[in-house]
């Protein structure tokens, strides 16, 4: 089995360890585009390249709100993989208005930064599958993430 190929940097390398305790073989390194990289096989055993790339709700937003994840990270996905998920973990909460908002304390709500609403969100998520091929996985949790 070849290795999971996990980036380096900051959001993604915290994902080794757990990875590896999963008993799945990866390791860090440098990846242009994307968190975490690995060969497939598709059909007739053709070789395939799958990237993921590994967010954080608030990070999302922040990356929509920026133009980073549409100007340069799935640009390069498109380019570089032949396969491409955008895996966003974090619950996508929304008060009666529509703002996406988060879990304060144990029963509190606050927007989520970046003053997003869900609806906004949802034809950010949808131009990063229609544009990019960028198919759209989301979990609750990094536990869930890492399933």
């Amino acid at each position: 089995m070849t290795a999971l190929l996990v980036d380096d940097r900051e959001g993604s390398k915290q994902l080794l360890d757990p990875l590896m305790r999963m008993g799945l073989p990866a390791e860090l390194t440098r990846l242009e585009f994307g968190d975490i990289a690995f060969a497939g096989r598709g059909r007739g055993g053709k070789a395939l390249q799958i990237g993921i790339e590994y967010k954080k709700l608030a990070e999302c937003v922040g990356s929509f709100r920026t133009g980073r994840l549409a100007g340069r990270q799935a640009p390069g996905m498109l380019q570089t993989y032949d396969f491409r998920y955008l895996l966003v973990v974090g619950s996508v909460l929304f008060d009666k208005r529509g703002r996406m908002m988060v879990r304060v304390g144990g029963r509190g709500f606050a927007p989520l930064k970046g003053n997003m609403g869900i609806g906004e969100y949802y034809k950010r998520v949808t131009n990063m599958e229609v544009q990019f091929g960028l198919s759209y996985l989301r979990t609750d949790t990094v536990r869930d993430s890492l399933r």
